[in-house]
């Protein structure tokens, strides 16, 4: 049976495509020549056009069938860049939030669900953006979007959670200050105010 064409084309605003041509070239090409059935991918870039509202890129991937496209594998490669682009992310993110103050006293559960809900809205827009230049369908990449946007706050407060657990149950762990040191502190304080009276004092006592 002869190969299929699967045809994806796109817009990018002018100011992010350097970043697009980039992670289209050295991360989604890669991880998707790797997806079983994919021949060859080529991209082109339209220079002039008579008619409006054509998009600038087109990706043409040869596959060995027409069910290729969208399967597991094929779905697999946006899970194999998101892996990047998300850890760049969160750590971005939790950068941030670890500059904010607000809810680490009496407020820990309102501050994981609000940290939880504006990593997801960062998040979402990684994983639409992804899920558009693999799929090239908008509605596609939105309906993963939307789906992943419920299954991931839920994580992400579980997540935090047992974070939080980890760092309790580590400070507890924390070895207490030596009896001895305590005690050697708190006789520092009398000889310290009587000074040399104190003890010419004691002297005189144990003398009669």
């Amino acid at each position: 049976m002869a190969n299929s064409l699967y045809l994806v084309q796109m817009d990018i605003p002018v100011e992010l495509e350097a970043d697009f041509n980039r992670i289209y070239n050295d991360q989604h090409i890669p991880a998707i020549l790797a997806v079983p059935g994919v021949v060859s991918c080529k991209r082109y870039r339209l220079e002039r056009s008579d008619v409006a509202g054509v998009p600038r890129y087109l990706a043409a991937y040869e596959v060995a069938s027409p069910d290729i496209p969208g399967n597991p594998a094929w779905a697999g490669t946006i899970a194999s860049v998101e892996a990047l682009t998300k850890i760049a992310l969160f750590y971005f993110h939790e950068r941030a939030w670890t500059r904010t103050g607000w809810g680490l006293s009496g407020g820990q559960h309102a501050r994981a669900v609000v940290k939880g809900l504006s990593w997801r809205a960062l998040a979402t827009l990684d994983t639409f953006g992804l899920s558009w230049l693999v799929t090239g369908h908008l509605a596609s990449a939105a309906g993963i979007a939307t789906l992943e946007t419920f299954t991931k706050v839920g994580l992400f407060y579980l997540h935090e959670q047992a974070w939080l657990r980890v760092e309790r149950v580590l400070r507890g762990r924390a070895p207490a200050p030596a009896a001895g040191t305590q005690t050697l502190e708190r006789a520092k304080e009398p000889h310290a105010a009587g000074g040399a009276d104190s003890r010419g004092a004691d002297a005189r006592a144990g003398a009669g």
